[in-house]
This record gives structure tokens, C-alpha cells and sequence, in this order.
């Protein structure tokens, strides 16, 4: 057999294949349709918040009623085993939404794209920890004694938290803080950082690898010092290119770092 003919073959085999792949897996994608599940908690014993996530959009939001509401949406189809568990357990409410594609459907359009929101009682919690891997997170309007979000890819956007102690984590991703009370911590390694509060007497540590930190205040502070590091990028404080300004005693420490972004702050 000459090279031409087997050549031909190879392709004729190639493409029988494909279709018969592509007959196999269209059933499935056809099969695709929304998931909605919604779980009401009226054990208003619990006092921390513990969220997990693989692959979803995570918002904790405030609410005038009694009772928790946990709202579970997805769009996925037979080519994704998922699970979405809520229980309340030592008095903390626990959140954790997992997903497996299976091994005979490898065709990243055919991911799940998930959302859990979860409407809360407004009262202080002691702890809240949100921790997903691929997916935003929003939590605004809280009080929290100690509060810690991670995304690995996603942005994280917090506003009006009233907190003692509160730290967040994007390894790809913004970070987005407004109204933020308590010391904060806040890393990223590639994606701005952008910080809006009243005033900056209170202790603020921001780490960045690949980007910007910029805060806006309302006024300087009266008892803090500011310190700026960067390797590439400028540094401007109120206008000023100093590395650390003190501001009255400077009590309160904001450490601000940057490997190659610029870091500003202004009223």
C-alpha cells in the first residue's frame, strides 16, 4: 500500500471518530439545564460562617428576616456530579458546594457556572471564612469579630464590614475594599488592590506582586504612619513621594508593598 493511501486511512479513521464522539457527547450537552435549590435555617443559634467552594460566585448579604436563606443556583447538565451541603454544626453554619466532571465528558464549555448566596440575620458573628478556588466573592454589610475570604482565581469585592480582625487572599484577581473597620490585611500577587475608607487610624498591611494599591480616604490620618515599598512603580502619599510619613504619633501602622505597581494614597 502506497503512502498516499495509507495516509488516507488514517484520516478516514480520524474523522469516524470524531463523529461518533460528537454523537455520543451531543446528548449531553443538550441535557443542560438550570439547578436552583434553596434552604431556609431558622436555628438562629449559630454564631460563625464557614463557606467552600470549588467553582462558584459566593455573596454573603445582610437581611431583615429571622431566618438564614441559602440559595444554591447552577446551569450544568449529566456531564457534572455536583453537591451542595448545608448544615449547621457546633454552632457555625457551614456552606460547601463541590463538583466532579466526569471522565467521559472533558470539554471545558461544559463547566458548571455556580452562585451561592446566603442572606443573613444582622447580628455580630464571632467568625466568617470564605475560602473558593475559582469564583468572585462579595460580602458587605456585616458585622464580624473575625473575618478571613480567599479566592485563588477571582476578585473579591467587601464593603461596610465592621470588624476587629479581617484578611483577604486573590492569587488572580482584584481586590476591592470599602468602609472596611478593624486591622486589615489584603494580598494579592496578580491584580490591583483598591481601598476606600474614612480614615486610615487603624492598622492596614496590603501586599502586592503584579500591581497596583491605591487608597482613598476622606481625610489624613491623625495618628498612623504610612510606609510604601516598592521595586517598580512610584510611590505617592498625599502628594508626597516619601517612602513613610508619620502622621501625629503614629500609633497605627499602614505597610503597603508592591513588587512592580505603584502605590497611592489620597483624600
Amino acid at each position: 500500500m502506497d503512502k498516499t493511501k495509507k495516509l488516507s486511512i488514517i484520516a478516514l479513521t480520524l474523522l469516524i471518530i470524531g463523529i461518533v464522539g460528537g454523537l455520543l457527547t451531543y446528548p449531553q450537552m443538550k441535557e443542560a439545564e438550570p439547578i436552583h435549590e434553596e434552604v431556609l435555617i431558622e436555628d438562629e443559634n449559630f454564631h460563625s460562617i464557614e463557606v467552600a467552594a470549588e467553582s462558584a460566585e459566593v455573596i454573603l448579604v445582610p437581611t431583615n428576616d429571622p431566618y438564614t436563606t441559602v440559595q444554591y443556583t447552577a446551569s450544568s447538565h449529566n456531564g457534572i456530579d455536583y453537591s451542595f451541603d448545608v448544615d449547621v454544626e457546633n454552632e457555625t453554619l457551614k456552606v460547601v458546594s463541590e463538583e466532579e466532571q466526569l471522565q467521559f465528558v472533558q470539554f471545558d464549555f461544559l463547566h458548571t457556572i455556580q452562585q451561592i448566596t446566603i442572606s443573613l440575620p444582622e447580628k455580630t458573628y464571632e467568625s466568617v471564612i470564605v475560602d473558593v478556588i475559582n469564583g468572585n466573592v462579595q460580602v458587605e454589610d456585616m458585622d464580624i469579630k473575625d473575618a478571613q475570604v480567599e479566592t485563588v482565581n477571582g476578585k473579591l469585592d467587601l464593603a461596610d464590614l465592621k470588624t476587629s480582625n479581617i484578611s483577604v487572599f486573590s492569587t488572580n484577581g482584584s481586590i476591592n475594599l470599602d468602609g472596611i473597620e478593624g486591622d486589615l490585611q489584603g494580598e494579592t500577587i496578580n491584580g490591583s488592590i483598591n481601598v476606600k475608607a474614612e480614615h486610615l487610624d487603624q492598622n492596614i498591611q496590603l501586599e502586592n506582586v503584579h500591581g497596583s494599591i491605591e487608597i482613598e480616604t476622606n481625610e489624613e490620618p491623625t495618628n498612623a504612619t504610612i510606609s510604601a515599598d516598592v521595586v517598580l512603580g512610584r510611590v505617592e502619599i498625599f502628594g508626597n513621594s516619601k517612602e513613610t510619613i508619620v502622621f501625629g504619633d503614629g500609633q497605627h501602622k499602614v505597610n503597603l508593598s508592591s513588587v512592580n505597581g505603584k502605590i497611592i494614597v489620597k483624600d
